[in-house]
């Protein structure tokens, strides 16, 4: 990887997308002043006729002839309208942050208590289907209704999403105003039910602005809807917990230069920003994850291991998976587009001009129909990753026709067979995704939004709130900003670089088209947060008025989980009590009868002695229980129990994924090695203390 990156992207664009067939880029590398001719709408006549051939070829594949559908005036003044409304909508979200796009007072937008949750069926859909639907989506529907109250809403009927319908018509008709997300009219989190020829991409990519919005779409398969609402409820419900591992996979795919960026400059720098738990100037994590190091290139990208992280090997299964790679596509119409477009290509693929094998690349059919996957996530970085629109936005800013991409929009078929097998939600990519969105005009890395997602993701939010705080917040701005550029070139065509308005027209484009697979108000069912303590050891011996040694060490530890209890017949600590106990028991034996019986009863009394070890998140409140004020909140975190005899049980401090935390353990083995000594030099005392006092009766008698 060169150290100017801005020198090597300034090459020839290339995107993240391998057409299957001919195993080449399904968008040829385009120079940057290429490019910006296309964004800018003046191609030359050898740029038509480049396009002009490649609409040949793909015809050629495909067998079609219509790939070409010229702009109507009508549709071109519909256009025009749209683009005004949504750049309204874009300019005030760009110019009014908040923390998040709800009202001031709406309530933590992480409950649906306090924002609601709604799900939006279309008119389309056959009465009967939607019914059947409804009716295996209600355990979901049923869970978010006892949680949100008066906020839950699904639009059906008269209240359904109309075909062809803008968002600002569908919000006027329903009286939602605009802007910030007010609860009252619309909730807040919105589950789009349905195919995107039924509810389109488009009004998905308005509808998320303001909103977290995610979708559903089995089409026909009233099981699979049933089996994802009962996904979701057994992840919220606490019957399934996921241990705190989040995996990467990056294929780097020789003469490659999109997989080789993206891998590089996008998941090697994520990956180290998520190993450290608070960064400066990012989300800090509530827990300690597991983040294993990528799976990137050779015999590491392979398709075998990503079967194994997508349910082939559970121990391998990560809560979550994050993925950079290319998306296969197919011509229109061919008989494996629906199926395996958006597929994720791996390392097996020899790289570019090479034939596209099955082998080379993961579909949804190569996810182990055994595999559990319930309560994952996963987040796909490539080409239609999520799905494929039928017309392609591309051409149409190029060359004011609407190349047909695909015979109908759809949603990947990979992501779908990860919800039926029980994954919760997926973020994807619809259409292409593009290099400039992680690479910055300056030729800086620029992966903030992936991190800010993939952050919050791991902090337990709902994954609703993870694209709107990262992708729906960059769209806004870029998108904003772009249209003040586009403007200004008009009159000023020297106002930016070729280079500057490629990265800025493609950054807006990739943004935008980041949508959630899935219930937008899902979260990774992982343990709840819990504050860290501050570590209190108390040493108790079972003795009445025998001293209590207590240790109150000055640093915070990390909570540890307790394990199995391990017992053992000789201690791993030489405690030395036996010498002091014979000596005491000799002692005791030549005393007064009054006397032995005393100390017999308390030598009895000292059978045990258990050193206990706990932790709390408020030390103040200890000082007072300890004071008699108040009674003692702590966590038990060890505990030994020594015999008289030296005998004794142990239960160890543990971490499942780490084996023994050493620095609590390391404390609390002190503790007992002071405890024993303070015990053996109270035993020693006793058997003194005897022997003074049998001197003293026999000198006085």
């Amino acid at each position: 990887m060169p150290d100017d990156l801005k020198a090597y992207f300034e090459g020839d664009l290339v995107f993240n997308g391998i057409n299957a067939i001919t195993g080449e880029y399904g968008q040829p590398p385009l120079s940057s002043e290429k490019l910006a001719r296309l964004v800018r709408g003046a191609p030359l006549p050898q740029d038509y006729r480049d396009f002009v051939e490649r609409q040949r070829k793909l015809a050629d594949l495909a067998q079609v002839d219509d790939r070409l559908q010229p702009v109507t005036d009508a549709q071109s003044d519909l256009r025009v309208r749209l683009e005004e409304a949504r750049l309204s909508e874009l300019r005030f979200k760009a110019q009014n942050p908040t923390a998040w796009p709800t009202i001031p007072g709406a309530g933590d937008p992480a409950d649906i208590a306090n924002v609601g949750w709604g799900a939006i069926f279309p008119a389309e859909m056959h009465p009967n289907v939607r019914e059947e639907i409804k009716e295996a989506l209600q355990p979901l529907f049923d869970m978010r209704r006892e949680r949100a109250g008066d906020l839950f809403h699904i639009y059906e009927g008269g209240s359904a999403y109309r075909s062809g319908e803008r968002k600002g018509q569908f919000f006027e008709r329903l009286g939602v105003g605009p802007g910030l997300a007010d609860p009252r009219e619309m909730p807040f989190y919105l589950l789009l039910v349905g195919t995107p020829e039924e509810i389109p991409y488009s009004f998905q990519y308005q509808l998320d602005l303001m909103r977290a919005v995610g979708r559903l779409d089995f089409g026909s398969d009233i099981e699979a809807y049933q089996d994802y609402a009962w996904s979701v409820v057994a992840a919220e419900s606490g019957d399934i917990v996921l241990p705190r591992q989040v995996a990467f996979f990056a294929p780097t795919n020789h003469g490659d230069k999109a997989t080789q960026l993206s891998a590089q400059v996008l998941v090697q720098p994520l990956y180290e920003n998520l190993v450290v738990a608070a960064p400066d100037f990012d989300i800090a994590l509530d827990h300690d994850w597991d983040v294993l190091a990528p799976f990137m290139g050779e015999g590491e990208a392979t398709h075998d291991q990503l079967q194994r992280l997508l349910g082939g090997d559970s121990a391998q299964t990560p809560a979550l998976l994050f993925t950079a790679s290319h998306g296969i596509e197919f011509p229109p119409n061919h008989r494996a587009q629906l199926q395996q477009q958006g597929a994720l290509l791996c390392q097996d693929w020899p790289g570019p001009g090479s034939d596209v094998l099955r082998n080379h690349y993961f579909a949804a059919e190569d996810v182990d129909t055994s595999a559990d996957l319930t309560g994952m996530m996963a987040f796909f970085f490539a080409c239609y990753g999520a799905g494929t629109p039928q017309l392609d936005q591309f051409s149409s800013q190029a060359f004011k026709v609407r190349e047909k991409i695909a015979p109908r929009s759809f949603t990947a078929a990979l992501p779908q067979q990860l919800l039926k097998q029980g994954a919760l939600a997926v973020i994807g990519h619809v259409e292409r995704a593009w290099g400039y969105s992680f690479i910055s005009p300056q030729g800086r890395g620029e992966n903030q939004a992936f991190i800010t997602a993939m952050r919050t993701l791991m902090n337990g939010h709902p994954i609703g709130m993870a694209t709107d705080s990262s992708f729906d917040m960059r769209y806004a701005e870029l998108s904003s900003d772009l249209s003040a550029d586009l403007e200004e070139l008009k009159w000023n065509p020297s106002y930016l670089s070729d280079y500057e308005l490629v990265y800025r027209w493609t950054a807006n484009n990739d943004a935008r088209s980041y949508i959630v697979i899935g219930d937008p108000a899902a979260r990774l069912p992982i343990a709840e947060r819990e504050p860290a303590p501050i570590l209190e050891t108390e040493v108790r011996q079972e003795v009445p008025a025998t001293p209590v040694v207590e240790a109150v060490p000055e640093f915070v530890l990390q909570p540890a989980a307790l394990v199995p209890v391990v017992q053992s017949d000789h201690a791993a600590i030489g405690y030395g009590l036996e010498d002091q106990f014979e000596k005491l028991k000799a002692s005791l034996k030549s005393f007064t009868d009054q006397l032995a019986t005393s100390l017999g009863n308390a030598a009895e009394d000292i059978i045990t002695l258990d050193v206990r070890t706990y932790s709390t998140a408020d030390i103040a409140a200890v000082a007072e229980a300890l004071d008699g004020r108040r009674e003692v909140s702590a966590t038990l975190r060890a505990l030994t129990r020594v015999a008289f005899d030296g005998d004794l049980q142990v239960y160890v401090p543990e971490k499942s994924d780490r084996g023994v935390d050493s620095a609590l353990w390391s404390i609390h083995k002190a503790m007992v090695e002071e405890a024993q000594e303070s015990r053996a030099n109270f035993l020693a005392t006793m058997a003194d203390l005897a022997a003074r006092l049998l001197d003293s009766l026999r000198i006085g008698s």
